[in-house]
C-alpha cells in the first residue's frame, strides 16, 4: 500500500478564519489583510499571520470605534432615553408650581381670610341687634361663606 502524502499546512489564517474568529465582517477583514504581506498559500486563498491581523485589526478598531450599525443602534437609544426624560421633565414642569410663587400666594390668600374673619364682628353686629337667633345664624352663615368662596376664586399665578 502506498502511504497519500501529506502536506502540512502552512502556517496562518484565511481571510474568512480570521473574520470568524474575530467576529467582524469578510468585507473588512479583506481591507485590513490586504495591507499585510501574506505567509503563505492554500490554493487560491492568502494566509496570514493572526498576530499581525491582530494588530492591524486593534488599530483600527481604535481609530473607527464601534461598527456604523452598533453607534446607531446606541445613537437611537440615547435619543429615546433623552425624549423619555424629557417627557416625563415636561409633565413635572406643567404640573408644578415653583415654591416661591405658591408661598406667595398662600400668605396673600391667608391674609385675606384672616382680615375677612376679624372684620366681621364689627361688620355683622349693627346687623344682629335685635334679630331672632335663627337669623343671626344665617347672617353669620352666609358671611362666612362669602369668605370661604373667596378662597375657592384664588388662583396661583
Amino acid at each position: 500500500m502506498k502511504k497519500k502524502k501529506t502536506t502540512k499546512r502552512p502556517p496562518g489564517k484565511t481571510v474568512s478564519e480570521l473574520a470568524k474568529e474575530f467576529g467582524k465582517p469578510i468585507q473588512s477583514m479583506r481591507g485590513w489583510c490586504a495591507q499585510l504581506e501574506p505567509v503563505g498559500k492554500i490554493g487560491n486563498a492568502n494566509l496570514f499571520d493572526r498576530d499581525e491581523v491582530k494588530r492591524v485589526v486593534d488599530v483600527k478598531i481604535a481609530r473607527v470605534g464601534r461598527t456604523t450599525r452598533q453607534q446607531e443602534l446606541e445613537e437611537r437609544k440615547l435619543e429615546l432615553q433623552i425624549l423619555k426624560l424629557k417627557n416625563e421633565t415636561d409633565i413635572q414642569v406643567r404640573n408644578l408650581l415653583p415654591v416661591g410663587d405658591v408661598l406667595k400666594c398662600m400668605a396673600t390668600l391667608t391674609e385675606s381670610v384672616r382680615s375677612h374673619l376679624l372684620a366681621m364682628p364689627k361688620k355683622l353686629a349693627p346687623l344682629l341687634e335685635g334679630q331672632p337667633p335663627h337669623e343671626i345664624q344665617r347672617i353669620i352663615k352666609e358671611q362666612v361663606y362669602l369668605c370661604l368662596n373667596g378662597l375657592q376664586e384664588t388662583k396661583f399665578k
